[in-house]
């Protein structure tokens, strides 16, 4: 299996997070389009996503939703 490539690869909802996730300027997009443009990492989501190993990127906003919630 190889590894998903963050830069160029397809981002969608169903995305499986992999162990070589990054936070690129396309994966940046695909949250402000899925979050709005109020999205922005932080350090806690970061960790989340980079411990997200097996979610999808559906997860993942709903996770950065659930968070915005809690604020």
């Amino acid at each position: 299996m190889t590894a998903f490539d963050w830069h160029s690869g397809e981002i969608t909802r169903a995305t499986p997070i992999t162990r070589s996730y990054r936070s690129t300027q396309k994966v940046r997009r695909f949250f402000k389009a899925e979050c709005g443009d109020s999205f922005k990492f932080d350090r806690a989501f970061m960790a989340w996503l980079n411990a997200a190993v097996g979610k999808t990127m559906a997860d993942a906003v709903d996770e950065w939703h659930r968070r915005q919630a809690m604020k």
